[in-house]
């Protein structure tokens, strides 16, 4: 799901994230699917004169938002690129490369992993993460409707995505196995919001289900029966959200 802005709740999940990467002053990073360039612009901000930070994304429109913010520190490229046609980097040059909720967006997964290996250097480091949509948990009284509306979240494919799995959070071990290029570890990092406020992952994801109802994905009765149990659970002060990233962090052997 496209993130504009990171909240407070999503940027204490972040550092967790950024904590996992290593790097020397002259590290070249690369953060593939960078959208504005939110987590570059915040590695930059730990970084110091000379570390290069290039991101990559497909939308021009993002590209050019992080170009205009990072204008100024010539320690940034950002580049305007459809991943799926490969990556535009010499072979083993990349000494880190980072990457967040992307792969559930790629045609061609194991594709993007081999050109990840040859572009990293040997011992090269790789961070991905990927939230897994189903494990979303939301506090209310109607489990069965509060279930279905979860799995179609999960399912959801919006108009933007040319592919789209919910699962690929639990996905991302397998996919770095099945490349067999990697050695590494997965990492789960929980999310949680106990109150309903506009800003907060939950709150937002929260009013996507109305998206959802709008196209079509759930029934207009079941967002107004699922709305009227999140009301009734933060009017008793029980609201609860929740979902879990998982890492995978590692190197290239």
């Amino acid at each position: 799901m496209p993130e504009h802005v990171l909240g407070s709740d999503v940027m204490k999940v972040r550092e967790q994230i950024y904590s996992f990467i290593k790097y020397d002053q002259d590290a070249w990073i690369l953060d593939i699917g960078c959208g504005y360039g939110y987590d570059l612009i915040n590695l930059g901000n730990k970084c110091g004169t000379g570390v290069k930070l290039t991101g990559l994304d497909s939308s021009g429109k993002a590209i050019d938002k992080a170009r205009e913010k990072t204008k100024n520190d010539p320690r940034f490229n950002f580049i305007h690129k459809d991943i799926e046609l490969g990556l535009p980097f010499d072979d083993g040059t990349i000494d880190v490369i980072y990457s967040c909720n992307l792969l559930e967006c790629v045609q061609h997964k194991q594709c993007l992993l081999a050109e990840v290996y040859r572009i990293l250097k040997p011992g090269g480091q790789v961070v991905f993460s990927h939230i897994d949509w189903d494990t979303q948990v939301i506090n209310g009284n109607n489990k069965p409707l509060i279930r279905r509306i979860v799995a179609a979240f999960s399912d959801w494919t919006q108009g933007w995505m040319k592919e789209s799995d919910g699962w690929m959070g639990r996905r991302i071990w397998g996919l770095f196995q099945e490349h067999g290029g990697f050695s590494g570890e997965v990492i789960p990092l929980i999310l949680v919001n106990d109150k309903y406020t506009p800003g907060l992952y939950g709150h937002d994801r929260i009013r996507d289900i109305h998206t959802m109802a709008i196209n079509g994905v759930i029934s207009k009765d079941d967002l107004a029966a699922f709305q009227e149990d999140i009301d009734k659970t933060i009017s008793e002060g029980k609201y609860f959200y929740s979902v879990t990233y998982y890492v995978f962090y590692g190197k290239k052997v």
